[in-house]
């Protein structure tokens, strides 16, 4: 699934309950501006740092405005992108292509380029591209903005954005051998660098570090293991562990052999959240992660078990419930006296909402009443999310309802047209659900509920939309919203108080934004 559509789909819900809003610096067309790129470096080899220089020049009338930053939390700043091609024309692949997207964002300002003036940031090829063979190779660079969209449909209290592209030239970069033996030596050397850098609060000793630990990365050589995984164990600075775990999730192949290698170290230094989560992206059998997850719950260690529990929210599993549920409830399956700290307790119980079975019910309809006040909003916030991913589908749907949000799902032009998609395909009945799913797999079937479910009837015509763009993006939506959960299914009994509270205030909510727009 698209990176995009995955933000989409987990933040689309808070969009009926805020205003949305954007800035452009109070322009709404689109500058002129330039973009060059070039590669002070020569004689680079493989697994080298390869630093891509942007200049970007205003030669518009109007100053231009932006942000100014050199750092993102998720990784790499999205202003500024890279394109690698191989003699051949072929794509280079891009090393976050199967990466979860992160949280995005960090510290920024903003500066200001009259006509006629240029700014200049440096960027690694690395973080778009995995070059790991010698050759000449063909890079292209983007620089993005964002101004308002004045053509979009306008809705109160909203701004509608588009993004602006500014591509450079292509140009060509050569990148010579190297071989084992010295990939070697480089890697020792960068391994020693680090070390006259110990781990420390200054600013710059971190950007120090950072900076070799990412270029351990870039050689893409399993002789950098050793140095990561001690890095994600001694966990002494969060930068060190984030580009550490970057170097097994985006650069170093997913071998089986690394797998085993990972799974040894779990077993013999213990538990380290860090490396569990390494293993997520080593197509791991879920026995794994419920072997090493059973053992770390079982410890006398608060640490490891904090760890723990913030892994089972996504490897949930029968076997482990009965110890998620002892760490929710304050304590440790095997030693009454090990302090369990509330955030321990928090992450527990989001782990429950992911693996619904009748014990953690009423487990969590317990913890709801808690008398820690911290507690038991964290139990009703669990329940909220395992609603949330888990939806009960209506006895029957609610047509008024549903005419509602269908004019909105089938315009093209409507800024939440997939939001209100989303709450059609989420408040259909389980019969439509079914209908719906087939008509996945082929749009063109008749089906009866077509003509009594005018919400099955509407996502069956935008899978059958002349435009594949349109249908891919839908076909994509149900696929995400219809896919099996693990646990049993909802019972409209479980929570019932919050089931009902939940719905009237989702669809009340929604309503409330759909008349305003109209108004």
């Amino acid at each position: 699934m698209k990176k995009s559509l995955l933000l989409q789909i987990f933040l689309w819900e808070v969009i009926f309950f805020q205003t949305v809003s954007g800035t452009n610096s109070g322009e709404d067309e689109e500058y002129d501006l330039t973009l060059k790129i070039n590669c002070p470096v020569k004689n680079l080899q493989v697994g080298d740092e390869i630093p891509i220089v942007f200049t970007i020049t205003n030669n518009d009338s109007l100053d231009y405005q932006y942000i100014n930053r050199n750092y993102d939390r998720s990784g790499r700043i999205m202003e500024y992108q890279l394109l690698a091609q191989k003699k051949d024309g072929g794509k280079v692949p891009d090393p976050r292509e199967n990466v979860q997207p992160g949280i995005g964002g960090g510290l920024s300002g903003e500066a200001i380029i009259s006509k006629g003036q240029s700014f200049n940031v440096t960027v690694a090829l690395n973080r778009w591209a995995l070059i790991k063979k010698p050759g000449k190779y063909t890079v292209t660079g983007i620089y993005t903005y964002s101004i308002e969209d004045k053509n979009a449909r306008t809705i109160p209290d909203t701004i509608t954005m588009k993004t602006i592209e500014v591509k450079s030239k292509p140009i060509e970069i050569e990148i010579k051998y190297r071989s084992s033996k010295q990939m070697g030596k480089y890697i020792e050397s960068l391994q020693k660098e680090l070390k006259q850098y110990p781990a420390s609060n200054d600013w710059e000793i971190q950007k120090k570090r950072e900076t070799i630990i990412l270029k351990l990365d870039y050689t893409c050589d399993k002789r950098i293991i050793p140095t990561l995984v001690d890095l994600i164990y001694l966990n002494q600075h969060n930068n060190d562990v984030f580009w550490a775990m970057e170097g097994f999730r985006c650069y170093l192949p997913k071998t089986p052999e690394i797998r085993n290698q990972l799974l040894d170290t779990l077993r013999k230094r213990g538990f380290e959240g860090g490396i569990a989560s390494v293993l997520e992206s080593y197509n791991c059998d879920e026995s794994i992660f419920k072997e090493i997850l059973i053992k770390a719950l079982n410890s006398d260690n608060p640490d490891i078990i904090l760890d723990a529990v913030l892994i089972a929210q996504n490897h949930p599993s029968n076997e482990i419930t009965p110890l998620v549920i002892a760490v929710a409830k304050g304590r440790t399956p095997n030693n009454p006296k090990v302090s369990i700290s509330q955030i321990a307790r928090e992450r527990a119980m989001y782990a429950l909402a992911h693996n619904r079975t009748d014990e953690v019910v009423e487990a969590l309809n317990e913890l709801k009443n808690d008398p820690n006040n911290r507690i038991n909003k964290a139990a009703h916030s669990a329940i909220e999310q395992a609603y949330t991913i888990h939806p009960i589908y209506p006895e029957k749907t609610d047509e008024e309802y549903t005419a509602m949000l269908i004019p909105i799902a089938m315009n093209p032009n409507h800024p939440y047209r997939m939001a209100l998609t989303m709450e059609i395909l989420r408040t259909r009945t389980e019969e439509g659900v079914e209908a719906i799913k087939k008509l996945l797999e082929n749009p063109e079937l008749n089906i009866p509920i077509v003509e009594t479910d005018s919400g099955v009837k509407a996502i069956r015509d935008l899978l059958r939309s002349p435009d594949k763009k349109q249908r891919t993006i839908i076909a994509e939506h149900i696929e995400f919203t219809y896919k099996t959960k693990p646990g049993r299914a909802f019972k409209k009994d479980d929570f019932p108080d919050e089931f009902q509270e939940r719905l009237e205030k989702r669809k009340s909510g929604i309503i409330e934004r759909i008349k305003s727009w109209e108004n």
